[in-house]
């Protein structure tokens, strides 16, 4: 089974990440697609909308990584420079990067318009 990165697709953020990394991963490795909750993974491993709505998910064999352990876990995968940033793929790391991730994916509808990503259409909230 192909390792599976679902992403927002409705958030622009999201979607340029996603093409960013469709160009750089192996597409026999990986599926990067807009998160579904009727694909057969998502039903297989209980994933709901509310999770997908806050985080990238990667499931790499078998395993869910959400948040900053996400980042850290596809970069593995990525070519050099890219993939030191593998290295921080452990709790401790993920710990202490997860509140700037988090804090981006609360202010991705703002951060997509300034950067002009349109395709967001996440809801903006004040």
């Amino acid at each position: 089974m192909k390792n599976i990165i679902f992403f927002d697709g409705d958030c622009g953020i999201c979607s340029h990440s996603a093409d960013w990394l469709s160009r750089r991963l192996d597409n026999q490795e990986f599926d990067i697609i807009p998160f579904d909750e009727n694909h057969e993974v998502s039903k297989k491993l209980n994933l709901d909308i509310e999770l997908a709505s806050k985080t990238v998910i990667l499931v790499k064999k078998g395993a869910i990584f959400t948040e900053s352990f996400a980042i850290f876990e596809i970069a593995k995968s990525l070519s050099f420079p890219y993939n030191i940033f593998g290295i921080f793929a452990n709790k401790f790391c993920s710990l202490l990067a997860n509140p700037f991730y988090r804090l981006i994916a609360k202010n991705r509808a703002a951060i997509s318009r300034k950067l002009g990503l349109q395709a967001c259409k996440v809801r903006y909230i004040q």
